[in-house]
């Protein structure tokens, strides 16, 4: 049993306010507390790394903790007394003295009080981490040349067109599922390609998604995308970096919204990595779902006038 040493230097049983036994805390979690943890992470970036250490504390240190703060409020309550001065017993108004719980069950609440501290801990670094780290995970290895194979891509660039690169035999869903961070053999190799400028926007993993068109086969479009230096390799953060750098500086920001560009007025050559991308609904995709993801290098062709005599 806890003792608290008293103005003459003697010690006695501390007495704790309640109502009786008590159970462990279940962990409920309020859309208040959902909110006010979103906006933390929103407004707190720079701190994930302080609460990914919290978040690890051990049942002991979030135990102690949650001792620590329960003495105090025990303390701000009675007066260090046990008299609840926040609840009355009997008709008067009189404050009531409740004897303390027993031991068994102020273990069973301090466990559950660690219990939730804990899992409220790991939910914010969950909630940190999706605001943070808001990189892709389908085949994201491979987007990002972070996987097994990036060591054995060619970056000799093939000149090819958007319509021959359409045409690409794709693997099918299972095949793509199976080869998470491991290549197919047209993603071993660097294509380039010219094609008119559809149009772009900032997708929710942090990729710039840019659409270019055939200029020999109208209608005829594939995506290539840019990557964020968030979720690659550090030896292609400054790579990363600089492309989109560029590409806002001729363009404009992107946006989460899709920018079109109008029809034929910005012609573009790009080289870029191969990758085979699952169809689904993606803006301008190819028939084949094949991309130049990541982009590795870009300009803007100057614009050709025919005149005719």
């Amino acid at each position: 049993m806890r003792t608290h040493t008293q103005s003459d230097g003697s010690a006695e049983p501390r007495r704790n306010v309640g109502t009786g036994p008590r159970t462990t805390v279940k962990l409920r979690l309020s859309e208040a507390e959902l909110s006010e943890w979103k906006a933390a992470a929103a407004e707190n970036e720079e701190t994930l790394s302080e609460w990914v250490r919290g978040c690890c504390n051990s049942d002991v240190e979030a135990r102690k903790e949650f001792d620590a703060s329960r003495d105090r409020e025990n303390l701000r309550r009675t007066g260090g007394d046990g008299v609840d001065l926040g609840r009355t017993g009997a008709s008067d108004g009189t404050p009531s003295i409740v004897p303390r719980p027993t031991a068994e069950a102020d273990d069973a609440v301090g466990a559950g009080q660690a219990e939730r501290f804990l899992m409220k801990r790991f939910l914010l670094f969950f909630l940190l981490a999706a605001t943070v780290l808001p990189c892709g995970v389908e085949r994201n290895a491979v987007k990002t040349s972070a996987d097994k194979d990036a060591g054995k891509v060619d970056f000799n660039p093939v000149a090819s067109s958007i319509a021959a690169l359409n045409a690409l035999p794709a693997p099918t869903r299972a095949e793509l599922d199976a080869h998470p961070d491991t290549r197919f053999p047209a993603e071993l190799k660097t294509y380039t390609v010219t094609g008119y400028l559809v149009g772009f926007k900032l997708e929710a993993d942090e990729d710039f998604h840019i659409v270019v068109e055939d200029p020999e086969s109208p209608g005829t479009t594939m995506v290539v995308e840019m990557v964020s230096g968030n979720c690659v390799p550090l030896g292609v953060v400054e790579l990363a970096t600089k492309l989109r750098t560029s590409w806002e500086t001729r363009f404009g920001k992107a946006g989460k919204r899709f920018k079109k560009l109008p029809k034929h007025t910005v012609k573009v050559q790009i080289t870029g990595v191969g990758f085979f991308d699952f169809l689904h609904g993606q803006t301008g995709t190819a028939k084949n779902a094949f991309e130049l993801h990541r982009v590795i290098d870009w300009k803007e062709l100057p614009r050709v006038t025919t005149v005719t005599f």
